[in-house]
């Protein structure tokens, strides 16, 4: 098992991650960690994106300064497939 373990402004992560697509059933978690991925069978999948949705709440200040505070805030790891139309033109300068 391998996560990740985020903090914001001192505040550990929540997460939520998509079980089963087709039921749209998720499961939360409060545990302050992520998963990276998953097995399916013989096959490790690896997350390559994540969602991070944060909690605020407006501070009360002297106008014309909005402030806001960093209340929490959770990760959902996921999956996107991307395709690359023509060819793939390496500009990292790495071998």
């Amino acid at each position: 098992k391998y996560d990740h373990n985020w903090i914001i402004d001192n505040l550990p992560s929540a997460s939520s991650i998509l079980l089963r697509k087709d039921l749209n059933v998720w499961r939360s978690s409060r545990d302050n960690e992520f998963l990276i991925g998953f097995m399916n069978r013989e096959d490790a999948n690896i997350y390559n994106h994540v969602n991070i949705i944060l909690d605020y709440h407006l501070v009360e200040a002297e106008l014309p300064q909005i402030a806001f505070r960093l209340v929490g805030f959770m990760v959902e790891p996921m999956s996107i497939k991307h395709t690359i139309s023509g060819e793939y033109e390496d500009r990292s300068g790495i071998g």
